[in-house]
């Protein structure tokens, strides 16, 4: 066997290999995408921003008052949809 006939012999092998490298890394960049969590924006504004959105005159002192009652709604919402999902286990000890 000569050495231009090996190199022959084992050139297509080493593309192919590397071509499966880059498809592989490929395929798991794109399973990586398609799995991550996406960031998600909370629902509304937080008291925070609704302060500062008052401070910078966005919002007048009553949209200030009606947004921050209806946040006060949603969260007492929330965590009253959250107890009677989720209630309190009770283990028998009276303390």
């Amino acid at each position: 066997m000569g050495g231009g006939n090996l190199l022959v012999d084992v050139l297509p092998w080493l593309a192919l290999l590397a071509g499966s490298v880059l498809v592989g890394a490929g395929a798991l960049y794109l399973l990586k995408r398609a799995f991550s969590r996406p960031e998600i924006p909370p629902e509304g504004f937080s008291l925070q921003e609704l302060r500062d959105l008052r401070t910078a005159g966005a919002l007048s002192e009553e949209e200030f008052k009606r947004a921050k009652a209806s946040l006060i709604e949603r969260v007492a919402a929330n965590q009253s949809s959250s107890k009677r999902d989720h209630p309190p286990s009770h283990d028998g000890d009276s303390r």
